[in-house]
């Protein structure tokens, strides 16, 4: 995930919330992380593998770690070194898709821009010059980056529609890892990768989002806690939010758990923007709490904020929901 956001520029603190980069980089991140995990399955997998040999018989100890050590070598040098800059690669590629569509009102076109030099693949190279407009497929198919270490890039443009004498609307596909708008998708690893392809895909996916969610509640209360903490005006009024709510909120259980936790480091934007939508009393009688204001992220509908009353008419946040229990 660092690499992604590397090549992004910028982490989630420094970008809107309600932005479409926030989006963006938070599908990158989610997607990077849901691949380390089906890596590290894949692994485990051919490790597993390892116990025996070609023939069937079981290895001795020092075979094996002889073995695993290349396996290991393999995954997480050789493999390591490339996704890792692939995904800085992607990152920045995803920023740039962004700010294309962002400014195509005055940049209505994309110029596909190869590095022209003994390195650049024949078929990146032909492309080289392309000029086509941000809205025509072959951006869907063929924008960067295109292989394995690819360095092209493309570039806005307002000058003339330039298809070099290519037939961009039936071009070649790529391989299908690589056959995606990384921009558009928010990918970068797509599910064709071999990582993917397992019997056990739902149960990886599920512990992948689970340990990514955890990894998000365990690394960010440390980097939340205290500097979030304050008052801050909202739709009722005056808000106080504590180390103890900040904790309660990563916590959560909720749908979109970890666009929700991504949020959470945003509260003070979240609590001034969002507006409120019903009040209800606690399920069950409660000595402190005599109600529970709910407001709504204009931006995202399975976002609701929770916010508790005192007896003494104070408002303090609770949480973020994806929906009011009645």
């Amino acid at each position: 995930m660092g690499g992604v956001t590397e090549g992004f520029g910028k982490d989630f603190s420094k970008i809107k919330y309600n932005s479409p980069d926030f989006e963006l980089l938070d599908k990158l991140t989610y997607n990077a992380g849901t691949f380390a995990a089906f890596k590290n399955h894949s692994q485990i997998r051919e490790t597993v593998r390892l116990l025996k040999d070609a023939d069937g018989n079981l290895r001795s100890k020092s075979e094996f770690i002889k073995e695993a050590l290349k396996l290991d070598k393999t995954y997480n040098k050789r493999y390591l070194s490339v996704e890792y800059d692939q995904a800085v690669t992607s990152g920045r590629m995803a920023k740039k898709w962004a700010d294309a569509v962002r400014t195509q009102n005055l940049y209505p076109n994309l110029t596909y821009v190869a590095v022209m030099d003994d390195r650049t693949r024949d078929l990146h190279r032909k492309w080289h010059g392309i000029t086509l407009p941000i809205g025509h497929k072959f951006w869907d198919t063929h924008y960067p980056p295109n292989d394995w270490a690819c360095r092209c890039t493309t570039r806005r443009s307002d000058k003339p529609v330039d298809d070099k004498g290519l037939k961009v609307d039936d071009m070649p596909s790529l391989p299908k890892q690589f056959n995606i708008n990384v921009g558009k998708e928010g990918k970068v690893f797509k599910e064709d990768h071999p990582y993917f392809k397992t019997s056990a895909f739902k149960a990886v996916a599920t512990f992948a989002k689970n340990a990514l969610v955890r990894f998000q509640t365990q690394s960010y209360y440390p980097k939340l806690k205290d500097t979030l903490a304050g008052t801050y005006k909202t739709d009722i009024g005056k808000v106080t939010v504590n180390n103890r709510a900040i904790k309660e909120a990563l916590n959560q259980p909720h749908a979109n758990a970890y666009l929700k936790n991504n949020l959470v480091g945003k509260l003070p934007e979240l609590l001034k923007d969002a507006f409120y939508i019903k009040s209800l009393k606690p399920l069950k009688e409660n000595p402190h709490w005599v109600l529970y204001h709910y407001l709504r992220l204009g931006d995202y509908d399975d976002m609701i904020l929770v916010i508790r009353e005192d007896r003494k008419g104070n408002y303090f946040f609770y949480s973020i929901v994806d929906k009011i229990k009645s």
